[in-house]
């Protein structure tokens, strides 16, 4: 979706395409569907998760493709889930799409869901968690805080608040996805 041109020429599919090429321009880190990762993952920038990771994610934005799997807490600024999560997410934005499969607690500002998304959980204000956070390092002051340690640790939201634009340009590169699979299918 970010790194490849779209099946079909320029000219026949150049919307899609000009869609395509301004979401690779970001500083996105992808897990591609054949790759596993066992750990934990942390990025300044944003990551796109087609396969599977173990493990906890610290990141800018965090996109779970389709047949992305993600066992472990997440937290980021923004989150789109259209694949499978286990764990804690804490983002001030998620959107779960309508092939999203969430089981866990959900802490969050801001929350959209599609019709047909899958949640076994709960959803709760992100102010809950920093408050856990904060109450957990003092219970803890001489050991370090770290989100391997718990999934609701530490977590420290983005002072800018996020903005429409970048749903905007989510949802033309979804179109534009499926614009070039209908060509190419």
């Amino acid at each position: 979706m970010f790194n490849t041109k779209p099946s079909g020429s320029f000219e026949t599919n150049g919307q899609a395409y000009a869609a395509q090429a301004s979401a690779s321009d970001a500083n996105c880190s992808i897990i591609n569907e054949w790759l596993t990762m066992r750990g934990d993952l942390e990025s300044q920038g944003d990551i796109l998760v087609k396969g599977k990771v173990f493990g906890n994610i610290t990141c800018k934005m965090l996109i779970v493709d389709t047949d992305g799997l993600i066992e472990g807490g997440i937290a980021a600024d923004d989150v789109v889930i259209r694949g499978t999560t286990r764990g804690t997410v804490q983002a001030q934005r998620i959107r779960l799409e309508r092939t999203a499969d969430v089981e866990g607690e959900l802490y969050q500002d801001t929350f959209s869901a599609e019709e047909g998304a899958k949640v076994r959980g709960a959803l709760r204000d992100l102010a809950d968690a920093q408050r856990l956070a904060a109450n957990q390092s003092a219970a803890h002051s001489n050991a370090p805080v770290s989100i391997a340690r718990s999934s609701l640790d530490a977590f420290e939201p983005a002072v800018a608040k996020p903005t429409n634009a970048f749903f905007q340009r989510l949802d033309a590169a979804r179109a534009a996805n499926a614009t070039s699979h209908a060509i190419s299918g």
